[in-house]
């Protein structure tokens, strides 16, 4: 087994989202401030640092508005359930945005 590289703090999250463009749900699994992990219920065709928009959606419980963010695919791995992809995240440009994950950040610390 591979001894895991990356030095921060990982949150688990089980936020639901929506891959803008392509219009396929899904959760967002795990969460850190260099990137993600994303699981989709299907599969799609990407290439490797290919960029997604990604639209988050949490629960009104959370009293966070929605808001979009940027990942950039470094893998992908299908599991009988989820196709499940991930790499380093970034803004959409607005500070909406940029307060959206600020704040979905705060609630899973």
């Amino acid at each position: 087994m591979s001894e895991e590289q990356r030095n921060r703090v990982r949150l688990k999250t089980h936020a639901k989202i929506l891959i803008k463009g392509w219009e396929v749900p899904g959760y967002l699994r795990d969460l850190s401030r260099e990137g993600c992990q994303i699981s989709l219920t299907r599969p799609l065709e990407l290439k490797r640092e290919e960029a997604l928009a990604v639209a988050v959606l949490p629960d009104p419980e959370a009293g966070i508005a929605a808001f979009n963010f940027f990942v950039q695919v470094l893998w992908t791995r299908a599991d009988p359930v989820f196709f499940n992809l991930g790499g380093p995240i970034s803004p959409f440009p607005g500070e909406q945005h940029e307060q959206g994950l600020r704040r979905l950040f705060d609630f899973y610390q």
